[in-house]
């Protein structure tokens, strides 16, 4: 008699409803990522897979993207599979977490948002942060021809967090020149270049941000926010209060402390 194989193995975890812990142990290497690939295959549902540090994680996700069949030229919305990466960086320190991490994030979370199926890999620390509100991660779409006022389109994209720049070379830049806007949305391999044609989107269209030259016509378009957290809302004064406390427990000067209620009350990105 023949020992079952590990497909087999793993297929009997599933023949029931999952209840409680399912343990399968002494896997080594690239067994790990094949094993969750039969899991992904076995599932209806969006998986999620935590692994203890970061590097850890990024190997199990390019060996996931071989057992998948995953294609790198493949748009990131378009993809089953997504790394699901924290911000690296403690509540409070004078940094901001890089364009391309938050974008990485938004990308991950509007997939489990409105995919039916999608495998994160991911760390408990990012897993472990706030996020946006569901409801926030819709996305607007847009399409060649469609009817859009762009006036309105311009303070939509300021309100989902994106900063307006001379040139879009990063993702969250946005900027207009006549009849034309440019943008680099999360979900988006290349900037994205709108034309218009009055209030009609004529054309959609990828751009090097390096050259600043159009390249391939995509005709569609996603947006999704730039920031986790709601910029365009009006903060209320409990907000501001527990701002305020937070900033007292952590010893910030009164000039500090007022410098960054006032930021916060007048909307100042940061």
């Amino acid at each position: 008699m023949t020992s079952p194989s590990l497909d087999d193995k793993i297929s009997r975890l599933f023949t029931h409803e999952w209840r409680g812990e399912k343990r399968i142990s002494g896997l080594q290497g690239s067994a790990k990522a094949y094993a969750v690939s039969v899991a992904a295959r076995q599932l209806d549902g969006p998986l999620v897979v935590l692994t203890p540090t970061v590097k850890e994680a990024e190997r199990l996700f390019l060996d996931l993207a071989f057992f998948l069949g995953e294609e790198d030229g493949a748009p990131p919305l378009e993809r089953r599979l997504h790394l699901f990466p924290g911000w690296d960086i403690l509540p409070f320190e004078s940094l901001s977490p890089q364009p391309d991490q938050m974008a990485a994030r938004l990308e991950g979370l509007h997939r489990l948002a409105q995919q039916s199926s999608p495998v994160l890999v991911t760390t408990p620390a990012a897993v472990l942060q706030r996020v946006i509100p569901r409801e926030s991660l819709g996305g607007a779409h847009f399409s060649e021809g469609q009817e859009v006022d762009r006036e309105k389109l311009l303070w939509q994209l300021s309100d989902l967090g994106f900063t307006r720049a001379p040139l879009v070379e990063e993702r969250g830049d946005f900027s207009v020149r006549g009849g034309i806007v440019d943008l680099f949305p999360p979900g988006s391999e290349q900037p994205v270049r709108l034309e218009f044609a009055e209030d009609r989107i004529d054309s959609i269209r990828e751009f090097d941000a390096r050259t600043q030259r159009s390249r391939s016509r995509r005709g569609e378009l996603l947006l999704l926010p730039v920031k986790e957290f709601a910029s365009g809302a009006r903060t209320s004064r409990e907000t501001l209060a527990r701002i305020e406390e937070r900033a007292d427990d952590l010893g910030f000067t009164r000039r500090d402390k007022r410098a960054l209620l006032e930021s916060v009350r007048e909307g100042v990105r940061f």
